[in-house]
């Protein structure tokens, strides 16, 4: 077991750039990363995460239908039976309780399903989509395998580079006594500003008059809700000033938008 355990550690460290980022996205007061350590194969890893979500949709702070009740024991049933005679470990009855656990105590962002089999992948559960990485900045974010004809279906990890359309969003009802309710803010790109810009300004024109030179300097243009990179339109700033002490970090992302269409 202490040999797996040491094999394991190169692979997890090629998670860490993707976990970070994930991690990162909002700050809700916790920093910890849940991951349920498996050993399941790519169909059993698939099976498991659709049977969450069928909980996650059906049961979870919800009254479950007496149909759906049986559809899930059923699948519990089938799935627990499937990992004994594969021989996995954990058995499914403990990564459920896990999973169960962790969901309802501490309200994480995103729980993680690793599995270090060579035919299998990891596989992020979101618990809201706003938790999911923007598409228009996460288009073209690398895999992390050292493989250079690495695709998405060899990755270690399933990390949503086209937005909601390939996470795994769990069904959650939220708000009231039950949970927070999540609100989007935009803030200042500089990092040293804590400025927040207003929900209800409208959103910030644009500038027609803008031309290609300020394009590529990464200027600002000046709209209601703040100042917006001419070039990329991604990020806001609070004042010129920041816009410009921000430059030599954000110029090494900073591309126009669509370059990532034909990718």
């Amino acid at each position: 077991m202490q040999d797996r355990k040491l094999s394991m550690m190169p692979v997890v460290f090629t998670m860490l750039p993707e976990l970070m980022i994930l991690r990162g996205m909002h700050d809700h007061g916790s920093d910890d990363i849940f991951i349920i350590v498996t050993d399941m194969k790519r169909q059993e890893m698939d099976d498991v995460t659709e049977y969450f979500k069928l909980v996650c949709r059906h049961a979870f702070r919800r009254t479950c239908k007496p149909s759906i009740e049986r559809q899930i024991q059923h699948e519990h049933m089938r799935l627990s039976h499937t990992l004994v005679r594969q021989r996995r470990t954990p058995c499914f009855p403990q990564i459920d309780l896990a999973f169960r656990a962790i969901l309802y105590e501490k309200k994480p962002p995103f729980i993680v399903l690793f599995s270090h089999q060579t035919t299998s992948y990891s596989q992020i559960l979101f618990t809201h989509p706003s938790y999911v990485p923007s598409e228009e900045i996460y288009f073209d974010f690398p895999s992390g395998c050292p493989n250079p004809c690495c695709n998405d279906d060899c990755e270690m990890i399933r990390f949503p580079r086209r937005g909601i359309e390939g996470a795994v969003v769990l069904s959650i009802k939220r708000g009231g006594r039950c949970g927070r309710k999540i609100k989007p803010k935009e803030m200042c790109n500089w990092i040293d500003c804590n400025i927040s810009f207003n929900e209800e300004s409208p959103n910030t024109t644009e500038n027609g008059e803008g031309s290609q030179s300020s394009a590529d300097s990464g200027e600002a243009s000046t709209g209601v809700g703040g100042l917006v990179c001419s070039k990329c339109r991604l990020v806001k700033y609070c004042s010129a000033e920041h816009q410009k002490k921000d430059w030599d970090e954000h110029r090494r992302v900073c591309a126009k938008p669509g370059g990532g269409g034909g990718k």
